[in-house]
């Protein structure tokens, strides 16, 4: 078990493949990529992720109704919806510039730091000063996807540029 797995998240999240026996059922995996003789046996490791978001999606509207409401932002699976939101987050310092966009229930888990909740992740994150100290960076987000498993999240990569030119404030 990984012990962020055990923490309760928070109140917007799908639940999926935290739930063990019914997360093996969400997923569906393509043939022909065992983990054995050159994938002709043994359990097949890849996920199809089209085929396994369109059954995650099924069991998150069954499951989380409050999230297709006609109030609600109808996020699910919504890749243009939930990419606007990431890089909405992404220009306002991670919610640090604005921390309305974080969920009151927010947690900051690192390996090496935390949890923080949402007032503590704001107050660390804007006293490391990053901007002041990173002025030129650019952080270069690209494939942003919504998690199969996780119809309400969306991941994305990075390959930052950064030249350190100033102060990073750690610690007091």
């Amino acid at each position: 078990q990984i012990e962020q797995d055990l923490r309760t998240p928070h109140s917007e999240r799908v639940r999926t493949f935290q739930n063990g026996k019914q997360c093996d059922e969400l997923i569906v995996r393509q043939s022909g990529t065992g983990n054995v003789d050159g994938g002709k046996s043994g359990p097949n490791q890849v996920m199809d992720e089209a085929e396994t978001l369109k059954k995650t999606l099924a069991y998150a509207k069954e499951k989380y109704p409050e999230f297709e409401t006609e109030n609600s932002t109808n996020i699910l699976g919504n890749e243009d919806k939930l990419k606007e939101l990431a890089i909405n987050l992404i220009c306002n310092e991670l919610g640090g510039d604005n921390p309305d966009l974080l969920s009151d229930d927010f947690q900051f888990l690192f390996p090496v730091v935390g949890p923080l909740t949402k007032q503590q992740f704001v107050k660390a994150f804007s006293e490391f000063k990053v901007r002041d100290a990173f002025p030129t960076s650019s952080a270069n987000f690209f494939n942003f996807r919504v998690d199969p498993l996780e119809p309400n999240r969306i991941w994305f990569m990075s390959r930052g540029a950064y030249e350190h030119l100033g102060t990073l404030n750690f610690g007091p």
